[in-house]
């Protein structure tokens, strides 16, 4: 500390102002007048005496000799007074630095806390309302989205979630509202292809976030449907025991193993379901193998579900009725009995309003002969479901295609079929869509039996490389062998059989082609493959 800081000399002020005051007080107290010295008329002094003796007063040099030594005790109280002020300081320094930062963190902490104290009282009765009015308008939202899928307005649900194309903004939502603008997303009506990738793209990006049951379902599922094929596949080689534990997912695994041709693994998924008793899992069993050929199993399996259900009508059908009385009345026509399933078709017809449903009666109408009492009934029905069906729906052309034909009126028929393919053009590299290859399956069949072979391979030729089922590569074989074409229709059948075993089945009972000795050869080889297999399947 510097000895001459306004402190210390406040200090010696002090000191000086303590020890030096009494000796200035005693000169200046009443009754003492300071001594006027004159040059002349001094009091005992005559002329000639030196002047120097007049002018001092008496007692100054005592007074002189005190000032001195209270100077002097000034100057050591101040050496002493900076040395203690000097050591008062360091103690403070060393010793009141806690206390004094610990003083002030309280003084600030308390003076934050107050104003911070204040300000949540005044906000946060506005903060909550409004973080609860956020919320609740979100939940509605949610829940209002959720209610517009459930009843398949799907479009009016995107508007509602005001999708914009950007699979990216989903990314921050639950998985529950993911999944309901997924599943929308796939089926909206509008902007149909747009929305389906953008679909795919937003299941993929959920099933790395998400890995509920729930989105595993959606995953295969749009694998399925939007013909996902490797992906699906690679998922369920790399999850086997997970998509095996639960029987959605076992179910959906099946049916696209079925897609891919790979009917074995796809029994050996769905098998085990079978013993929970699960209708669908029946179901799925009997498609598959049905594809195999394997129709009286189908028949055995499926007969006493329908015939419960047709003795004994619920007020709620059971969950996938529909796709046990059409696969049973399917395969009615396959096994050439279709008589067997007449029941069935009618009931089909009065509870079913969907396309495909309607359309497996109508087949099963025309396999009737013309004699059977139930044909004329089964065809009053069948013509007012057609009446009721939406356009839009892919199987409603087909289902128009056949009351044309049991009208006897091929030439309707063949304009309805022509018209619908014109009318959906195919761009090379591109997928065919499955209703322009039924078209042209059906077509061709129409071709063929009106002895127009050659038109009909020209038909055919454009779907065959396409895998909805093998029925093109079935055809071309009948159309080569009514050309007498044994070769290629032998061909043309190898391929259809490897794409769905079931055509073997077909090929025995079709008696253009059992008269093929090409085709004979075909199926030896077919059955001898069949067998070895059937004896490594567990």
């Amino acid at each position: 500390m510097r000895i001459d800081s306004p402190l210390l000399r406040a200090v010696a002020a002090v000191t000086f102002l303590a020890l030096v005051g009494p000796a200035l007080a005693d000169g200046l107290a009443p009754g003492h007048t300071a001594p006027v010295a004159t040059p002349t008329a001094a009091v005992g002094v005559t002329a000639g005496e030196p002047a120097a003796a007049t002018l001092e007063p008496p007692g100054l040099a005592g007074r002189v000799t005190a000032l001195e030594d209270g100077l002097s005790l000034m100057r050591r109280l101040a050496f002493w007074s900076v040395t203690a002020l000097g050591l008062l300081l360091t103690f403070i320094g060393i010793f009141g630095y806690q206390t004094i930062k610990g003083w002030l963190r309280s003084v600030l902490a308390k003076r934050i806390d107050e104003i911070v104290g204040g300000a949540v009282h005044e906000s946060l009765p506005r903060m909550l309302k409004e973080a609860q009015s956020r919320a609740e308008s979100h939940v509605l939202k949610t829940a209002e989205i959720l209610a517009l899928r459930t009843y398949g307005a799907y479009d009016e649900a995107l508007a509602e979630y005001r999708w914009d194309g950007s699979v990216a903004r989903l990314r921050d939502k639950s998985p529950i509202e993911r999944r309901a603008i997924i599943e929308c997303l796939y089926s909206a009506k509008r902007s149909r292809a747009d929305n389906r990738i953008a679909a795919w793209k937003a299941i993929e990006e959920l099933l790395e976030d998400d890995k509920s049951v729930e989105t595993l379902r959606l995953f295969l599922r749009l694998a399925v449907t939007c013909r996902h094929y490797p992906d699906g596949l690679a998922f369920i080689e790399k999850n086997w025991d997970l998509v095996g534990a639960d029987r959605d997912c076992a179910l959906r695994a099946s049916t696209l193993l079925r897609k891919l041709g790979r009917h074995h693994e796809a029994l050996q998924i769905s098998l085990p379901l079978l013993h929970s008793g699960d209708l669908t899992a029946r179901v799925s069993v009997a498609a598959l193998q049905r594809d195999l050929g394997r129709l009286d199993d189908v028949h055995d399996l499926l007969l006493p579900d329908v015939t419960r259900l047709l003795a004994t009508p619920p007020p709620d059908l059971p969950e996938g009725w529909f796709r046990l009385v059409n696969t049973y009345v399917a395969n009615c026509i396959d096994r050439g009995r279709p008589g067997d399933a007449v029941g069935a078709a009618a009931f089909e017809l009065r509870h079913s309003h969907g396309s495909v449903e309607v359309h497996t009666a109508g087949r099963l109408i025309m396999a009737l002969p013309s004699s059977d009492p139930h044909r004329a009934e089964l065809l009053s029905t069948f013509r007012s479901s057609v009446d009721n069906l939406l356009p839009s729906e892919e199987a409603t052309t087909r289902c128009r295609v056949i009351l044309h034909r049991l009208d006897a009126e091929p030439a309707k028929a063949l304009s309805l079929l022509a018209e619908a393919i014109a009318a959906t053009p195919v761009e090379p590299g591109h997928p065919m869509p499955s209703d322009i290859y039924f078209h042209r399956c059906n077509l061709a069949q129409m071709l063929v039996e009106m002895g127009r072979p050659g038109d009909a391979i020209d038909e055919l030729m454009p779907a065959a490389e396409h895998k909805y089922g093998g029925e093109a590569k079935f055809l071309l074989a009948v159309a080569h062998a009514a050309q007498g074409q044994g070769a290629e229709a032998a061909r043309w059948l190898r391929r259809a059989i490897e794409e769905l075993p079931k055509w073997a089945v077909h090929a025995r009972d079709h008696l253009a082609l059992r008269a093929v000795p090409e085709i004979q050869n075909e199926l030896s080889k077919h059955a001898a493959e069949q067998g070895r297999a059937l004896a490594v399947t567990p």
